[in-house]
């Protein structure tokens, strides 16, 4: 993993989490215990703050961002897709954000709320919890169900079990070839 310090900050990184040795984590950036950051995603954090929270996965090639006027923070057992964008928003818990959606400043996703593959969450949209939202710009679609609740829960065990595999498989070595 690559990390930057910037102003002074290194970012702060759980012990029982999982950080892909490509992922680069840059300043004021904090990755709580169980969350796992993926191969070629990425966190940064200028100047306010980046959470990614307690068993919450950030996918395969995914930005977690904070702008030079909002924080960014990524709610406890939320799964951020691959190549999805989170920049200067606040995700609540329990969200499952779709592969290469994006996710605007200011904007706020409410817990337990499902957005689709490719959505795109203009600034300062309010996502009530619950809800799927999905298209370009993203809109409600319809109120989340019981099976998005368990799909979600599925999805951070799944990350979580498979993050302490990778955790365990991976040996470093010095050499020079």
């Amino acid at each position: 993993m690559q990390q930057v310090e910037l102003d002074e900050v290194a970012p702060a990184v759980a012990e029982g989490s999982f950080v892909a040795p490509n992922a680069t984590l840059a300043g004021k950036v904090a990755v709580y215990d169980g969350a796992s950051v993926w191969y070629n995603a990425a966190i940064e954090a200028d100047a306010h703050p980046a959470v990614l929270g307690f068993k919450s996965a950030l996918l395969d090639g995914a930005v977690l961002q904070s702008t030079a006027d909002t924080p960014a923070s990524v709610g406890h057992f939320a799964t951020i897709g691959a190549n999805a964008v989170v920049s200067g928003a606040s995700v609540g818990d329990s969200v499952v954000v779709g592969s290469s959606a994006s996710i605007g400043e200011g904007a706020v996703v409410g817990s337990g709320a499902v957005i689709q593959d490719g959505a795109a969450v203009a600034p300062g949209t309010h996502v009530p919890a619950g809800e799927v939202w999905g298209g370009s710009p993203a809109q409600f679609v319809r109120k989340a169900s019981e099976g998005d609740a368990i799909n979600a829960a599925g999805l951070y065990e799944a990350n979580a079990a498979k993050a302490q595999a990778h955790a365990s498989e991976f040996v470093f070595s010095t050499e020079v070839c």
